[in-house]
């Protein structure tokens, strides 16, 4: 932990910039009938390596984005 003891009436500011980064997602389903849909999720389907800023002092990495992530389902009406 870095505590820094400054006085009161002293602003410090630090900008950490990060590069763009652009993720690829894919969404598709299947109306099979009229009571059952079946999907397939996928996010970040390149599995790209970013960092997003993190919104909390002292933190100038970034918090990792998340990886290549798949959902598969169905959802059924009654």
């Amino acid at each position: 932990s870095h505590e820094q003891n400054l006085p009161a009436d002293i602003t410090t500011t630090e900008t950490t910039y990060f590069g763009g980064h652009t993720v690829f997602g894919l969404h598709m389903n299947y109306q099979f009938n009229k009571d059952l849909n079946l999907y397939l999720h996928g996010d970040n389907i390149f599995n790209k390596e970013y960092n997003s800023p993190a919104f909390r002092p002292g933190n100038y990495e970034g918090v990792p984005g998340s990886g290549r992530i798949w959902t598969l389902g169905a959802q059924l009406s009654f």
